[in-house]
């Protein structure tokens, strides 16, 4: 199969895009038996490149892919309204970045494999308060000045607002 077309396997999952020496290559949706849904690029049958990813449970990934798994920069919206938006590797957080809370407060974090660690900066809605938080627990209200030079030694800035 080469070019464009549509493809129905046997479970039920369909593939409406590019296909090249018969596997999905380029721009390509795909929808799946289980519910989740992919829009984006694929090379050689895998998700690869930009790609939105709304699972099953209603969760969306939108960001870079590599060989099927999320890696690169990201934005993940989860069910119960929260944001990361930041670095992934292996189908993982893993890097800097922030997670944007239903409610408003936002924190610059580090992760490794899914974990936080090290030092981050808790911020209020205003980003007029600032606080200390190691392994992802909180440890102490510090000022915004401190919470500033915190997060630019990974990398960051003080979040302006949650941008989507």
């Amino acid at each position: 199969m080469h070019g464009k077309g549509i493809y129905v396997d046997a479970q039920g999952n369909e593939f409406d895009g590019n296909f090249h020496q018969g596997k999905f290559h380029g721009s390509g949706k795909l929808k799946s038996t289980n519910g989740d849904y992919y829009d984006g690029e694929f090379r050689l049958g895998k998700k690869h490149g930009h790609g939105t990813l709304r699972d099953e449970d209603g969760n969306i990934y939108s960001g870079e892919w590599q060989e099927n798994k999320r890696w690169g920069y990201g934005t993940h919206k989860d069910v119960m309204d929260g944001i990361y938006k930041g670095q992934y590797r292996n189908d993982v957080r893993d890097g800097p970045g922030y997670y944007f809370w239903p409610e408003g407060e936002t924190d610059a974090i580090v992760c490794k494999n899914d974990v936080r660690v090290g030092k981050g900066v808790g911020w209020s809605i205003d980003r007029k308060r600032a606080w200390l938080i190691i392994d992802g627990e909180f440890q102490e209200h510090i000022s915004p000045n401190d919470g500033r030079r915190i997060v630019r030694a990974f990398g960051l800035d003080t979040p302006k607002e949650m941008i989507l």
